[in-house]
């Protein structure tokens, strides 16, 4: 009885969230009115700040930023979503956050945003941010997100910087992903 209440409960979120999610893309202001008067699960919450930084990214992340502490997770989605989609906003953002966890998540998400459309943009942008204990995952994402377009120029750019961090990860998706579209100079690389 009690498995199928929790059930029935998570399904009815479930659902709730959805069409929540929907209305605010289709009528932002009105479904942020509904939920600023209705007290909603984690999980609607999430979905509404979701869907609201994807039709609205710079509204949705004011909207984030002056969300209560309570609401951690409903702001880090929306940061989240409107850095993903607007990674140029992330610099005024962060200079708003106070919570190094979030703040290192959203340098993370913008540098791996920044990195999908201009690699040479997303380096020059991290390099804000060497100081700051995470600079070498910053660095990682950047690269990895290089290998994976670029895998020679991912390799000039490790071989031209020697202090760079160099994880596994990256050494790995590089190799493999340079190996599926020139095997030769991939082996070349793996034997220097």
């Amino acid at each position: 009885q009690q498995v199928q209440t929790v059930a029935a409960s998570g399904r009815r979120q479930d659902l709730t969230a959805n069409v929540l999610a929907a209305w605010v893309t289709q009528d932002p202001d009105a479904a942020l009115g509904y939920v600023a008067a209705t007290n909603l699960s984690s999980r609607e919450l999430n979905s509404v700040a979701h869907a609201y930084a994807r039709v609205r990214p710079a509204e949705a992340a004011l909207w984030a930023l002056d969300l209560g502490p309570d609401f951690r997770d409903a702001k880090r989605a929306a940061l989240t979503t409107a850095v993903s989609s607007q990674h140029e906003m992330a610099g005024r953002l962060l200079n708003q956050i106070e919570d190094p966890e979030l703040r290192k998540h959203l340098q993370v998400r913008a540098a791996s945003a920044k990195a999908e459309y201009d690699p040479d943009a997303a380096l020059e942008w991290i390099s804000a941010f060497e100081r700051e204990p995470h600079y070498d995952e910053l660095h990682e994402h950047v690269l990895m997100n290089l290998a994976q377009r670029e895998p020679q120029r991912a390799a000039r750019l490790l071989a031209e910087t020697p202090d760079a961090p160099a994880s596994d990860n990256v050494l790995s998706r590089l190799a493999n992903v340079w190996a599926r579209t020139d095997p030769e100079a991939a082996e070349s690389w793996v034997r220097d």
